[in-house]
């Protein structure tokens, strides 16, 4: 499942510039939400990400990602991956965590809200994003990786079979 999350986290993370295209900044007021909404679920994923990679449940109990006080608030996400080891790989990712969480916990990219806010430009966001979530897929994909050798060195231990590597 944490393969999958930090793949759609990047996903999430394209389709945002798509939305809000860096050549035209300015030109649609009203895709800045939709961008802005696609990048703080992109931070979600690569968050869950991380903490599935590092056996954290995907269940309901507290502490686990899909408890409600957990589910959707980019901070405590944050905060638990922290406490897992987690360390961002980019200079303004806690800046980005904190901006946008409030926002992303309340739906407000998702169901407009009125009032004023400041947001910044999808594409700053997006190239903020971008090491982040390529350090957590490297992460995860190694975790992957040695998860899998352990299934089936288990596997063949169970069964009694030897591999002898290849001379």
């Amino acid at each position: 499942m944490a393969v999958g999350y930090i793949r759609d986290a990047e996903a999430y993370r394209r389709a945002a510039l798509l939305v809000h295209p860096r050549e035209e900044p300015g030109s649609d007021p009203d895709m800045l939400p939709p961008a802005l909404f696609l990048l703080s679920h992109a931070v979600e994923l690569a968050l869950k990400a991380y903490l599935l990679s590092q056996g954290v449940p995907d269940g309901w109990n507290e502490g686990e990602l899909k408890h409600p006080a957990v589910r959707h608030d980019l901070v405590r996400l944050h905060d638990l991956a922290v406490a897992h080891g987690f360390v961002a790989n980019g200079p303004h990712f806690d800046g980005i965590v904190d901006w946008l969480g409030p926002f992303h916990r309340g739906h407000a990219f998702r169901y407009r809200q009125t009032g004023w806010a400041t947001l910044p430009a999808p594409s700053r966001v997006a190239d903020l994003l971008a090491p982040v979530i390529a350090d957590i897929g490297r992460s995860v994909a190694g975790r992957a990786i040695a998860l899998g050798q352990d299934q089936r060195r288990q596997a063949t231990d169970t069964a009694g079979i030897t591999l002898a590597a290849p001379e």
